[in-house]
């Protein structure tokens, strides 16, 4: 439906978060990878894959997208941890709703599938869930809602009697929960290009993510590298040298397709071109080397770091943490990382007839 005047006049309000309890995996940034549950309008993350299994969830059930605009909860650090509000879990045959003070009763499935909630995003109760008491009992969705957290009511309706009480929330039969291991995403199969002149490749796909092109020439005059997409619009430029040449590019692709090189050359060269999916890495406190060079993966945890550099080239210095840069300079920056794992630095240290040295200090 096409928007009328008084829509575009309306007030622009803040964003609708998915809804609490679902997985929301982040494909952009540099998250990239990392998986949160939705909880109270905000993302929590899960710290390892290995707690994201043991706390039963699925990664057939995520979804998608950048989460970058939500606010972040505290990290998902424990398997041990009772679900956070917005999870349904299986206790003992009986579907819950985990809430913010207790868990919600579902009366029956027509009311769990108003809210969208299907069985698949049942995860076993643990230990934790099972000693959180019934806080309320879950209504049916009206159209307008967008949570059910305001709209819980504290008891079930019961006749007025002497001394009433509470009756139980009676079972909705489910299927037995099956946690499957978690989805690893596996590294593509490294793509080889070479030639001895001016060349544009054969088309070649590159998944969304992370891509290294490790490039090497032989001769006198300039070797000049650019990534054109589908469109043959540039994407980036990964080599302006003049002269034999060794080194490498880290880029984030945005967008899975069909890419080519145009290499401008007059002697011979070849370039490999990886895509790694790294789940961990180990910790690094110093690297060094020369020129153009995307670094080995290493850890940092969420917090505070300082990278102290060095350079003795002539030509530019840029250091890229991933996709946030941190520019040209030659002493040290503090850089903020919000979710713990690999990372990893693409370097720019050079000129086009030139390569400097140059050494990171991570603290």
């Amino acid at each position: 439906m096409q928007a009328s005047a008084d829509d575009l006049a309306l007030p622009t309000g803040a964003f609708i978060p998915p809804r609490d309890g679902n997985i929301v995996c982040s494909n952009k940034g540099s998250d990239t990878g990392t998986c949160y549950l939705i909880t109270n309008g905000e993302k929590a993350a899960f710290t390892s894959e290995d707690i994201f299994s043991q706390l039963g969830f699925n990664f057939s059930n995520a979804l998608y997208g950048d989460v970058s605009f939500l606010p972040a909860a505290p990290d998902i650090s424990s398997a041990t941890q009772a679900h956070l509000p917005g999870t349904l879990v299986n206790n003992n045959g009986t579907i819950e709703l985990v809430g913010a003070t207790g868990t919600i009763g579902i009366p029956d499935m027509s009311t769990l599938s108003s809210w969208g909630y299907v069985l698949s995003n049942v995860v076993p109760a643990d230990t934790a869930d099972q000693q959180l008491t019934q806080s309320g009992v879950l209504p049916m969705h009206v159209a307008g809602e967008l949570s059910w957290a305001s709209d819980v009511s504290s008891t079930p309706s019961v006749p007025t009697q002497p001394n009433p009480t509470i009756p139980s929330i009676p079972a909705i039969p489910v299927p037995p929960v099956t946690v499957t291991p978690p989805v690893v995403l596996s590294s593509p199969n490294p793509i080889t290009l070479s030639g001895s002149s001016q060349k544009a490749t054969q088309p070649f796909v590159l998944q969304q993510g992370l891509s290294i092109f490790t490039m090497s020439y032989t001769g006198s005059s300039n070797f000049i590298v650019i990534l054109l997409d589908s469109n043959g619009n540039s994407v980036s430029y990964l080599s302006n040298a003049i002269g034999n040449y060794s080194g490498s590019q880290a880029i984030n692709i945005s967008t899975a397709g069909s890419y080519l090189l145009n290499v401008q050359a007059t002697g011979s060269w070849n370039i490999v071109i990886t895509q790694p999916r790294v789940n961990s890495a180990a910790s690094v406190s110093n690297l060094s080397g020369t020129g153009n060079q995307a670094t080995q993966f290493f850890n940092l945890s969420a917090g505070l770091h300082t990278f102290t550099l060095t350079n003795s080239g002539s030509g530019n210095f840029i250091v890229s943490l991933l996709e946030n840069v941190i520019g040209d300079f030659n002493g040290s920056t503090a850089v903020h990382i919000d979710t713990a794992g690999p990372y990893l630095l693409n370097i720019v240290s050079s000129d086009a007839q030139s390569s400097g040295t140059w050494t990171v200090s991570i603290q």
